[in-house]
């Protein structure tokens, strides 16, 4: 468990090393796997701390999972994407969030 502010995120990670059959090229990827993924109404505080978390681990990518496997994560997928287009260019692209919420196997319900 790593607490973060207000809340506890109980969390799995496992660390992978991915070979290309072809070249010759391999990447560590890390998943971190949240079963108890916190309210969507905690985000920012959600987001935070997965930026904490990609800060420590630079090795490759970081790959996060909730529960049902992609809906809350693609959420937080599209609220990262939004807050460092925010911070980069003072501005959102609306579009850019509606082509994630209209992504075939997602689905968000009213929140």
């Amino acid at each position: 468990e790593l607490d973060q502010e207000c809340f506890k995120v109980r969390h799995s990670t496992y660390d992978f090393v991915i070979s290309s059959r072809h070249d010759d090229y391999e990447m560590e990827v890390r998943i971190i796997h949240c079963p108890d993924w916190p309210s969507l109404t905690r985000g920012f505080a959600v987001l935070k701390l997965v930026q904490d978390w990609h800060l420590e681990y630079q090795d490759g990518p970081l790959v996060v999972v909730d529960k049902n496997g992609g809906t809350d994560a693609g959420t937080f997928c599209a609220l990262t994407t939004l807050c460092k287009q925010l911070e980069t260019d003072n501005a959102i692209d609306v579009y850019q969030w509606g082509s994630y919420i209209t992504t075939p196997g997602l689905e968000y319900g009213r929140q």
